[in-house]
Order: structure tokens, then C-alpha cells, then sequence
């Protein structure tokens, strides 16, 4: 540990792009470096993606690119220049997020420093390679965090806990509130249920779902919005060429700021077949919105059914139906003000970044 009894943490992640895991190692470094005594540092094996740098530039946090490309060919080079790194900062332990990255510095700390593993998707979302390289490597690392109780259950771990994944939900409250009215998408939907939708257009998030229920409601009094970039956007786009149904659907693509979406929204829907611990649904209830999203491990820990929203089996198109028309005509405000009280009191970045600084002081001692 260095001389002025702060503990210094590498955090590692693939990239600085605006995703899950990397928005949450960006979030924990600032909230660690205001109000803790860890001092981060973000270990990154490029930044040819880098959105999230811009939050960083007043916080002095160190930033290192490790200059290599995400191969499998690059992992021994990747853990070789970790260890360069550990050794000219004085890190005292590498805290890795997502499996590239997390496999690198297992063997970066081999022998030196302590090592934590935070998981963020199921096993069964991984590829063969990945689950195999895990299943090898998992012992090195000292404390394995799971980011939902479903994704511990996916790998059924010994002495593993579980520690959420986490936003500022009253930075994002403020922002969404707050919002500059000239950079709202669209002002005329005022007499419509507005429904918005934040992922990547991948097969896993199954957005062909939500366009299916919006079809089927045909209600010219609602609107679908989905925001997200992908392989599969052409695809979706063409079908709302195809079945006539501009009126009901927008594709946004990605954007950088979600706010004036999340501004304009009545309703947060997903019809994800897996996911971690959503960071875009903990996003839509700071926002304030209800949610209607699939019954599966993370969902199901964020979702209060009939609470904060309401959740329906992944591909049971007839159910996801009913539970968007709940919202057509019925007062909506009272769920989404419960679900904003849920992710201050569960999800905040000031909780879990003090229940990570509890796992970095213990593995120390």
C-alpha cells in the first residue's frame, strides 16, 4: 500500500465506450477518488472507443491504454503491460470487469497483488472459448463479484457475493428534468403513451418483440422508440418499412445523450432474453418511468412486479401486449415514482462504491 495509506486500484476494462461495465468502472473511479481513500486508476487495452474519457478529464484519474486490439492473440501481451503498469503506479490490487480484460490480468497478478473479478452477463451468454478461458483462469482471482443474484446462480460459485450494478440516479433525475426543450425529438406527443427502448439491436435484445406488440396494439395514441445501434438495426428498420408501421415506430440509433428520450417517455419496455443487472432500466426509473421488461435473472431483481412495473416471459408476445396497454389509458406517475425510490435506496454508485471499498480493505487485511 503507498505511503499515504490509500489504497490504489487498477480497474480494467476493454474500452471507454458508453456500455454497461465500462460506465460503471468510470462512475465507481470518480465517486472513489471524491469520497473515499482509494485512488483509482482505469486500465484499458485501447481507447479506440473512448466515449466516457470526457467524464473523466476534471476527475485526475489516470487513464492507460495498453494499445492492443481485443484478440485472443493480444491476452499474454495485454497481462505483460498490466504488469508494467501495476509496478510503475504502486497499484496494490487489480479489479478486472468483462472477460478479456479479466483474463489478462489474472495472469498480470499471478504472484504479486491481489486480484477481483466482477461478472457482469450469465455464463450462458458467454462463447465457448470465454467460458472455457474463465473455468481455467477463475482461481486466480482472490474475491469473484457477481453483479445479480442470477448471474451468480449462472455459475454457481463458492465465496462469491453479490454486488449490483449501480447509476447516479439523482444526476440522471436532474438531467432528464432539466432538459433543454429544443433538443426533444418530437413535442407532439402529448396525447400519446410514448414507449422507449435502450440496447444494442442484437438477437438477445429481441427488440422484433417489441415492434410485434406495438403492431398488434395498433393504437394511434402510442409510440415506440428504440434507441441503439447493432446488426440487426437494417433488419428492423426495413421491417417497419415493410408492415406500414412508421406511425408507431421510430429507430433512433445510438445517440450520446439519452436524456431527451428518457424526457419525452411514458413507459420503459425490454424484451430482453438475458441480461446482468440492466443499467438502462436502473436509467428509466431515476427518470422516473415504469417498467415493463422480461421475467429473467437482473431483470427480475430490478423489476417489483406490479410495483415499479410489471414483468412478462421472455417471448410471450400476448403478455407483453397486455402489460403495454395497461399504460395506454391508467395513471402511470404513482409506479414510476416507486421506482426511482427503489434505485436511490438499492442502486446508488455511493452504495456500492462503499460495499467495493469494504472488499478492498478486507482482501488487504
Amino acid at each position: 500500500m503507498s505511503n499515504n495509506s490509500k489504497i490504489t486500484v487498477g480497474m480494467i476494462v476493454n474500452d471507454l465506450r458508453k456500455a454497461g461495465a465500462e460506465r460503471l468502472v468510470t462512475d465507481l473511479a470518480i465517486q472513489m477518488k471524491r469520497s473515499t481513500d482509494i485512488k483509482p486508476h482505469i486500465l484499458v487495452a485501447n481507447t479506440s472507443k473512448n466515449n466516457l474519457m470526457e467524464n473523466l478529464k476534471d476527475e485526475n484519474i489516470g487513464v492507460h491504454s495498453c494499445g492492443l486490439s481485443i484478440t485472443h492473440s493480444s491476452i499474454l501481451p495485454y497481462a505483460f503491460k498490466i504488469k508494467k503498469i501495476v509496478e510503475k503506479f504502486g497499484i496494490d490490487i487489480l479489479h478486472s470487469h468483462l472477460p478479456f480484460s479479466t483474463i489478462a490480468s489474472r495472469f498480470a497478478s499471478l504472484g504479486h497483488i491481489p486480484h477481483i473479478t466482477t461478472y457482469h452477463s450469465t455464463r450462458g451468454n458467454r462463447s465457448r472459448s470465454k467460458k472455457l478461458a474463465d473455468s481455467l483462469t477463475h482461481h486466480f482471482s482472490d474475491v469473484e463479484v457477481f453483479v445479480s443474484e442470477g448471474v451468480r446462480e449462472s455459475y454457481s460459485r463458492k465465496n462469491s457475493r453479490v454486488v449490483y450494478n449501480a447509476i447516479n440516479p439523482d444526476t440522471v433525475h436532474e438531467r432528464v428534468r432539466n432538459v433543454d426543450e429544443s433538443s426533444i425529438p418530437c413535442n407532439n406527443h402529448h396525447n400519446e403513451t410514448v414507449f422507449i427502448n435502450i440496447g444494442r439491436c442484437v438477437d438477445v435484445k429481441n427488440q422484433t418483440l417489441l415492434i410485434d406488440a406495438i403492431s398488434e396494439m395498433n393504437d394511434s395514441n402510442s409510440h415506440l422508440y428504440i434507441l441503439g445501434d447493432g446488426p440487426n438495426k437494417e433488419l428492423l428498420e426495413q421491417r417497419i418499412i415493410d408492415d406500414n408501421l412508421g406511425d408507431l415506430v421510430t429507430m433512433v440509433g445510438f445517440v450520446e445523450d439519452i436524456s431527451p428520450y428518457l424526457h419525452m417517455a411514458d413507459v420503459f419496455v425490454s424484451s430482453s432474453k438475458v441480461e446482468g443487472l440492466p443499467t438502462a432500466h436502473l436509467e428509466a426509473m431515476a427518470a422516473g418511468l415504469p417498467i415493463v421488461s422480461t421475467d429473467v435473472p437482473g431483470s427480475k431483481e430490478v423489476v417489483e412486479h406490479g410495483h415499479n412495473g410489471y414483468l412478462f416471459s421472455a417471448d410471450d408476445h400476448t403478455e407483453l401486449v397486455a402489460y403495454m396497454q395497461k399504460f395506454l389509458d391508467n395513471p402511470r406517475q404513482e409506479m414510476g415514482m416507486k421506482g426511482h425510490k427503489l434505485v436511490q435506496s438499492e442502486f446508488s454508485i455511493e452504495s456500492v462504491a462503499n460495499q467495493y471499498v469494504g472488499i478492498y480493505h478486507k482482501i488487504l487485511n
